[in-house]
């Protein structure tokens, strides 16, 4: 299986930047971590072997990107506002830089995103807020409103409440979607997947009643327990993670138009102002070197270690 390590300087973020890439061709799914977890957390969590065969036979490439949610939504050390503020200029590294990246490296058209936990948050918003990107979204054990309090979860914002706030919580947003990216998100493949005792749980139920209520079609699947750590994503992914099951993508042709989020430009809708393209494809000149399997940063633990006790294996990962 092809496996690759990428590093650049971010100007999005303005620091390095880190992800792998798993697979030589097929649908490119933008695979989100746990919360404040890493790049290599998917491959810790022995996921990607449990797609091994659908990415060896070129059904679909994978591309891990890093978090940055110790500086964001995790940053007790600034103000809530400005949490926000640098998730967004996180969707412009993954919107400018990573995006482009991919689509350099692979010219498949279509795009999914995925991600567990936090990563669900991740994959389920970007997917929401530019559906013309993206063909299908894979969301397990997902929690998507960051000012939720339940159990031991707490208000990510701390009670801060503004516009950049509303347009980044998915079941606020929602039901005031419509025109092109309600459309869009309608032709959407979207799967929910959560478990009985997870304590997100309603919040899953209520995204899935808004979707329904604005005439877009999905799955929620209910797994028994708890069911939010690596154990159970390892048995999700196989069932899940692969294309959508039609295999014309929506996203390719609309993506040379479609309106990007740009921090500190505001509408009335989401937050975001209609940019250009042209800087999509600038992260593709970025080093595209091959990294050996034990050369990540010197946080990361062996598989059986970060599988076993990681934080992308315990229900605190949300």
């Amino acid at each position: 299986m092809n496996r690759e390590y990428h590093r650049w300087y971010s100007p999005a973020l303005g620091r390095d930047m880190e992800l792998l890439v798993f697979g030589h061709a097929g649908a490119k799914v933008l695979v989100f971590p746990t919360r404040v977890a890493r790049f290599h957390e998917y491959e810790d969590l022995r996921i990607v072997e449990t797609l091994r065969p659908r990415i060896e036979s070129g059904e679909m490439q994978l591309f891990c990107v890093d978090s940055i949610d110790e500086e964001a939504f995790y940053n007790a050390s600034v103000p809530p506002a400005d949490r926000v503020l640098r998730h967004l200029a996180y969707e412009q590294y993954i919107l400018g830089e990573v995006m482009p990246f991919m689509d350099a490296k692979n010219n498949d058209p279509v795009t999914i995103a995925h991600g567990c936990s936090m990563g669900a948050f991740h994959a389920a918003n970007i997917a929401f807020r530019h559906p013309l990107l993206f063909d299908k979204l894979i969301a397990f054990s997902g929690r998507y409103d960051p000012t939720l309090s339940v159990e031991h979860f707490r208000d990510l914002l701390d009670g801060h409440r503004d516009e950049n706030v509303f347009s980044n919580s998915p079941v606020n947003y929602v039901p005031t979607l419509d025109g092109w990216r309600l459309d869009a998100l309608r032709a959407m493949e979207i799967v929910l997947v959560i478990g009985k005792e997870d304590p997100f749980l309603e919040n899953n139920h209520h995204l899935s009643e808004l979707l329904w209520d604005k005439g877009v079609a999905h799955t929620l699947h209910e797994w028994d327990e708890r069911a939010h750590r690596g154990y159970y994503w390892r048995r999700m992914a196989p069932q899940y993670v692969h294309p959508p099951q039609r295999r014309e993508s929506r996203s390719a042709e609309h993506r040379a138009e479609a309106p990007m989020s740009s921090p500190g430009l505001v509408d009335a809708a989401f937050g975001e102002a209609p940019l250009t393209d042209a800087g999509r494809h600038e992260a593709a000149r970025h080093d595209a070197g091959q990294h050996d399997a034990g050369q990540h940063d010197a946080g990361q633990h062996d598989a059986g270690q970060h599988a076993a006790v990681g934080p992308g294996d315990l229900a605190e990962a949300v």
